[in-house]
């Protein structure tokens, strides 16, 4: 595990970038997220436990980004296990 007293800081623009957590189970996963340009402060929803099923929730908020957002891509990633 990295030092985290020595890992970089990094600004985050909440405008222009999509963050999304997961909270991972064996029985379904849950996904919150930041999505830029909707107006919304968060959307969460509950997904089957599979990569395929991630990456077309991944999908589904960036295609709800708004377009003063899209302009500028980013995404954060952080996951849980419980």
């Amino acid at each position: 595990m990295p030092n985290i007293v020595s890992l970089p800081i990094v600004a985050i623009h909440f405008d222009t970038t999509l963050v999304v957590a997961l909270e991972t189970s064996s029985k379904n996963w849950v996904l919150a997220a930041h999505v830029p340009g909707t107006g919304q402060v968060k959307a969460k929803q509950v997904i089957a436990p599979s990569a395929d099923a991630l990456e077309a929730a991944i999908e589904g908020y960036r295609r709800r980004v708004g377009t003063a957002a899209a302009a500028f891509p980013a995404s954060v990633f952080a996951t849980t296990r419980c």
